[in-house]
């Protein structure tokens, strides 16, 4: 008989414990019945319910993290050198920060047993093994998951569950299963090994997904190295400049239009005092809404350059898309946003 204080297995016979004298009842010792396993009888898959609450608490929190993320990264770099804030440098660790705060979800799945989402809706990820998935494929379901459902949450989720009955887009390309907290691992690794469709299907996804990121990849690759290796242009450089000046106006004047349903006539009706920085003169065509600058920069003084508008016909004004190109300059001497035919649009 185990005494309950110590541990010591006395004699049946005693009715106190040889070692520390402990009164002993007549059921120690003895097995407790066995009870049964609630996890046993527990789901392996939660509700709708709490994937949407998981998934919501999860983006209230990516959103308010990479928030505060980004102002703390802001307050600390504020009393840096003035030029440090529009740098490359300064962008780069704001990205960083911002992309730290909504990746989280995904780390905390694979490293941490779960997302804060997913532990208070009482959801597990796991791997095909009935395992947390590795940094990288959690990273995989993170993104697709929140890219489609949150750029199309009702048309892309109505789509999904014809398609695909019963699995997500985001698990079966990832090969991911979101199960309950409480069900087995007997149960959750018997209902994995059973979903036969998702291994197949999902192999089927990640292969055509790697294909199209692959094309985008190459075709990003290759703008970046043809710019790279294209050869200097001064006058396109400082035409790019006068460009970029000239969308501020073409900004006043969408806006001022959607309100009035009129072109400006002059830069003062658009509330400017002054022109922006590369323009040295600009003429305002109130009939067709065009706005012709002319450049002030020294490789390109004097050209000029054309924006008109796009104009939709609706029962309310709204702001146009706005089109750019030059008389005065060949194709090659312009950046690529500025390469339309403007003669119809001189005077």
């Amino acid at each position: 008989m185990l005494c309950p204080q110590c541990g010591w297995n006395n004699p049946a016979s005693y009715t106190h414990c040889f070692s520390c004298h402990t009164p002993l009842s007549a059921s120690a010792g003895t097995p407790a019945p066995d009870t049964p396993d609630p996890s046993a009888d527990a789901p392996v898959y939660p509700g709708w319910g709490a994937f949407i609450a998981a998934s919501l608490i999860d983006l209230v929190l990516m959103i308010v993290g990479a928030v505060i993320l980004v102002i703390l990264v802001y307050a600390c770099y504020r009393q840096a050198p003035a030029d440090f804030a529009g740098s490359t440098a300064g962008i780069l660790i704001v990205v960083v920060a911002a992309g730290f705060a909504l990746l989280l979800p995904a780390v905390l799945d694979s490293l941490a047993g779960g997302s804060i989402g997913n532990r208070l809706a009482g959801i597990r990820i796991v791997n095909r093994h009935g395992q947390a998935p590795g940094l990288l494929r959690s990273l995989l379901r993170h993104v697709v998951k929140y890219t489609a459902h949150s750029l199309l949450p009702l048309i892309f989720r109505f789509f999904e569950g014809l398609i695909f009955p019963g699995h997500s887009l985001h698990n079966l390309v990832s090969q991911t299963w979101a199960v309950s907290r409480r069900a087995s691992p007997v149960a959750i690794q018997a209902a994995i090994d059973a979903d036969t469709k998702a291994h197949t299907t999902g192999k089927i996804l990640a292969i055509v997904l790697a294909g199209l990121f692959g094309t985008l990849l190459a075709g990003i690759g290759y703008l970046i190295i043809e710019r790279a290796l294209e050869p200097p242009n001064p006058r396109r450089d400082a035409a790019r400049q006068v460009v970029i000046a000239g969308e501020s106006l073409t900004r006043l004047s969408g806006n001022h239009f959607a309100q009035t349903g009129q072109f400006a006539t002059s830069a003062t009706e658009l509330g400017l005092s002054q022109l922006p920085e590369g323009i040295a003169k600009v003429r305002f065509n109130a009939r067709n809404g065009s706005i012709i600058v002319y450049a002030s920069p020294p490789e390109i003084m004097g050209k000029r350059l054309v924006f008109y508008p796009e104009i939709k016909r609706s029962k309310t004004p709204t702001a146009p898309k706005w089109h750019c190109g030059s008389p005065d300059q060949v194709e090659a001497d312009r950046p690529t946003s500025c390469r339309e035919s403007v003669t119809a649009f001189l005077p």
